[in-house]
C-alpha cells in the first residue's frame, strides 16, 4: 500500500480513541443498518443504544447520557424529533472530534 494511504489510514484510526467508552445512539427503522453500524461501533469500544423511531430516541435521551446521535434522515417519525429539538428541552453540544 502506498505510504500516503497508510498515513491517511493511521490518521483516521487515531480518532477512534476519542470515541472509545462513549455512548452513541443509532436511530434507524431498518434493522440491517442499525445492526451493521452497532457492530462496527461496539467493536471499537463504543456503547451503542438503538432506537427504531424518533419517539423512542427522545425517550432514550431522557434516560441515558448519550454523547452522539446518528440518525437516519429518511426516518419515519422525524416530525416528533424535530419538534423536540425546537422545544429546547435538551441542549446539544456542537463539538465533534476531528476526523481529519
Amino acid at each position: 500500500m502506498p505510504e500516503e494511504k497508510q498515513r491517511t489510514i493511521k490518521r483516521m484510526m487515531g480518532g477512534e480513541a476519542a470515541l472509545a467508552g462513549k455512548e452513541v445512539m443509532i436511530v434507524d427503522d431498518d434493522a440491517r443498518n442499525a445492526f451493521a453500524l452497532s457492530k462496527l461501533l461496539a467493536d471499537r469500544g463504543i456503547k451503542v443504544h438503538i432506537a427504531v423511531n424518533g419517539q423512542k430516541a427522545l425517550e432514550m435521551l431522557d434516560k441515558a447520557a448519550i454523547d452522539l446521535v446518528l440518525m437516519d434522515i429518511m426516518l419515519r417519525g422525524w416530525t416528533a424529533t424535530r419538534s423536540r429539538g425546537a422545544s429546547g428541552r435538551r441542549s446539544a453540544s456542537t463539538t465533534c472530534p476531528s476526523w481529519r
